[in-house]
């Protein structure tokens, strides 16, 4: 039809796959282009779809390109314009970032359409289970609906409504409620797989079976057991003519409805196919909890690294889980999926507790040489592996690799979960306090960023008096934690400043000032006069905001050019223009414009 963005939604096990499967099937019969990616359930790899998407076109292109080169190049940092007061640019910084992800997705398209017989077919995405996408994925997500409006692009997504396991626990994700109000917003449907009727469930069973002969009451107790889901009714059949509770006659098929009638399956279907788990050998059993481990999806050539069965072996073994149905195979046999979260779970949870902290371990150190190698969309999983693995030391050293590159990446809020975690892991090793001034500091910034001002308030204030515990005598002018403290009081400005409370933001200015002044750092004192220039003239105290910026502008103009430089600048024209000197105030703005002309990208993003 015409319908170019869709979600399929509906419990786990409904089919939402399954038909998402057989409808890019018949479009890549069409000629239709189809690319695929996940939401991991761990939510430790930020933007994790569209690295896979991405990922699966350059190997279309050119299948010797550098994918982690090309990754790197789209998510280079967006370079921020902004004064010292105004609102934070990181609604447009983020749209520049997403529209850079989304244009190299069309021209990378472009290449494979020239040429070809796919010239006039559309390109069609499919990104799964959105019920875990970290939040900076669903704001993409949005974007790229958006962008379906004006391009020959079909975006498919699906939701599973009943996610629970380690995913409930993890960090919040958007929830139905959320995504409904996205629909709303974008314009698109959700499509909801219900659960099949009573009437379906006896279709289903009858084809099942191949007889019509099907009772009553045994359709009732296949819908209570099943929830209406067919792959549970498919299973659970499996399960009672495993057991002959469903017998095979000349007549057909009879059912011994009086020991049916009192049987329960505790723990639903997922505890059917643990009762095949229990009974298998240790080298498939070993391969299901390794893939337990990495989530619901893994590569084929890393589960042979980490199981050290041997390719042969491994591939032996996933054969004979994939003929238990106990895992699904790829198409091209790179990859294997469990059918439904519950069972990895449950797989996963059946393991004691130190086997599950062994392969954590295990396939860390896979997929850490290749995040060093510069793999970025691996960073956040090898630190969510070593922090389950216990390795306080690899596990702080990624998780802040990690929540760095979110904060490079713009996805702020999931950088105050990558920060928050390599403390917890540096509280857990003992490591003093001073060694985790840094990461407190960046998880403040990320709270600033994401306009989280109490918790950035809470953070730095705690840093703070952290700092000042560590040095007692700040008086003098050459404690090396004067900078530390001028600077952390500074951004505590920043934030009473977003808080609405200027008058006690000015305090923390001036103390910072003071600190900087006794420092001898001009460019900082600069700044300083220049926030509080701000300040005086939002209070339309313009006499003293034109002489404090005055004086910041008096120390720099001898010196070269920098930001803050242009920002003074920016500050004089501004209360000129208040001041109602028109002329004036154009003069010396044109000469900021000038000023930040001649400073190069990297100065600006330092900044």
């Amino acid at each position: 039809g015409r319908v170019n963005r869709v979600i399929v939604a509906g419990a786990d096990v409904m089919g939402k796959s399954r038909i998402v499967r057989d409808v890019t099937l018949r479009a890549q019969l069409d000629g239709g282009r189809v690319f695929g990616g996940r939401c991991p359930v761990n939510r430790k790899t930020i933007y994790a779809p569209f690295f896979d998407i991405f990922e699966q076109m350059v190997a279309a292109v050119n299948p010797e390109a550098d994918v982690g080169e090309e990754i790197r190049r789209i998510l280079r940092p967006v370079v921020a314009q902004a004064g010292p007061e105004t609102s934070p640019p990181q609604h447009g910084q983020k749209y520049r970032l997403y529209n850079r992800i989304v244009q190299s997705m069309q021209d990378l398209y472009g290449f494979l359409s020239v040429g070809g017989e796919t010239g006039g077919s559309p390109l069609i995405l499919v990104i799964d289970d959105l019920q875990w996408a970290d939040p900076s994925t669903a704001e993409l997500f949005s974007f790229l609906v958006g962008e379906a409006k004006q391009n020959r692009l079909l975006v498919i997504g699906t939701l599973t409504l009943d996610s629970g396991g380690e995913a409930a626990i993890e960090s919040s994700s958007p929830s139905l409620s959320s995504w409904e109000q996205r629909s709303r917003e974008g314009n698109f449907p959700i499509i909801r797989v219900e659960t099949l009727t009573e009437p379906l469930v006896r279709e289903h069973v009858q084809s099942l079976l191949g007889d019509l002969n099907v009772s009553d009451e045994l359709v009732r107790w296949m819908l209570w057991e099943s929830a209406g889901s067919p792959l549970n009714i498919r299973r659970i059949v499996d399960y009672l003519i495993a057991h002959d509770y469903l017998q095979w006659t000349p007549e057909g098929w009879t059912a011994d409805m009086e020991r049916i009638r009192v049987l329960r399956i505790p723990g639903g279907f997922a505890s059917i196919l643990m009762e095949k788990i229990d009974a298998l050998a240790p080298e498939p059993r070993t391969i299901l909890e390794i893939a337990s481990v990495f989530g619901e999806t893994m590569e084929l050539d890393l589960l042979s690294h980490v199981s050290e069965l041997g390719p042969e072996q491994t591939y032996a073994s996933v054969r004979e889980l994939v003929r238990m149905s106990l895992i699904d195979e790829s198409s091209n046999g790179r990859t294997i999926t469990f059918p439904q979260m519950h069972l990895r779970d449950a797989v996963y949870n059946a393991m004691p507790e130190r086997r599950r902290t062994e392969l954590h371990a295990r396939v860390g150190e896979t997929l850490a040489p290749a995040a060093n190698d510069g793999s970025t969309q691996l960073i956040g999983q090898v630190a969510y592996h070593f922090a389950r693995a216990n390795d306080t030391d690899r596990g702080t050293r990624y998780s802040i690799e990690a929540g760095d590159l979110a904060t490079r990446t713009l996805a702020h809020e999931e950088a105050t979960e990558f920060y928050r975690v390599a403390l917890e892991l540096m509280d857990l090793g003992g490591v003093e306090e001073a060694r985790k001034a840094e990461v407190r500091e960046k998880l403040a910034d990320a709270y600033y960023r994401r306009d989280d001002y109490r918790s950035a308030m809470h953070a730095y204030q705690f840093l703070l008096k952290s700092i000042q515990s560590r040095s007692p005598r700040l008086e003098h002018a050459d404690d090396d934690a004067n900078g530390d403290v001028a600077r952390v009081m500074k951004k505590i400005g920043k934030v009473l400043v977003r808080r609405g409370d200027p008058e006690a933001a000015m305090t923390y200015y001036q103390a910072a000032l003071t600190s900087y002044e006794r420092l001898g750092q001009t460019v900082d004192v600069a700044e300083m006069l220049n926030r509080l220039a701000w300040l005086y003239r939002v209070r339309d105290d313009l006499d003293a905001a034109r002489e404090t910026a005055d004086r910041a502008r008096t120390m720099l103009e001898t010196m070269e050019p920098t930001v803050v430089y242009g920002y003074v600048k920016n500050m004089l024209g501004l209360i000129e223009f208040a001041g109602g000197n028109w002329q004036r105030s154009r003069e010396i703005l044109v000469e900021a414009v000038a000023i930040g002309e001649k400073l190069s990208s990297e100065q600006l993003y330092k900044t």
